[in-house]
């Protein structure tokens, strides 16, 4: 008797799961964000969109990365930290290029991997990086590591204006080789 009880049971339940829902009232248009971002999987290559990511701003506040992105012509994505020996040596010729191409439409944004406080702040000032500075202060566990698959540092991202990243992982003569060329 318990079978023939549970097979029109059954039957229900798989007959009403493949029903659509029929609420007219719906909009498509109005989606939510959020549900197309997990559907759609980031990969941080050349030619892809980025994805924007938050981080506590050097002197408080939050570093956006979608607040500077569309404001300039050209951003770089600085990965690096300040026990970081090449990270460090690079340094002088970031602050020339940003020198040199700021005012034209050029941005620079560090993130750090740093876990000190104290030393990054230090490292910041001592290096004369005037470009605005974020961290998590986690080392590694930070969203470059988890979201851009920054493995190594210095890693840089080269951004457009209308989101796209056009390049990753230059510096020397080569970044501003190409900051010249794009900007």
């Amino acid at each position: 008797m318990k079978k023939f009880f549970i097979i029109p049971v059954l039957a229900v339940v798989m007959i009403s799961c493949g029903n659509k829902p029929t609420n007219e009232n719906t909009d498509t248009n109005e989606q939510d964000s959020t549900l197309v971002t997990e559907i759609v999987e980031f990969s941080p290559e050349e030619g892809n969109h980025y994805l924007d990511i938050s981080v506590p701003m050097m002197g408080g506040g939050n570093l956006r990365l979608s607040e500077f992105i569309p404001e300039n012509k050209l951003t770089i994505v600085d990965c690096w930290a300040s026990w970081c020996h090449p990270c460090v040596a690079e340094m002088p010729n970031l602050v020339a290029i940003y020198e040199k191409y700021h005012s034209q439409g050029l941005e620079i944004l560090g993130i750090s991997f740093d876990k000190e406080e104290k030393a990054w702040v230090d490292k910041v000032a001592q290096l004369g990086m005037k470009w605005p500075q974020g961290s998590e202060l986690n080392g590694w566990e930070n969203q470059m590591m988890e979201k851009y698959g920054v493995n190594s540092i210095p890693c840089t991202f080269i951004i457009n204006q209308e989101g796209i990243i056009l390049a990753r992982g230059l510096r020397g003569e080569e970044l501003e080789a190409f900051i010249q060329q794009n900007l």
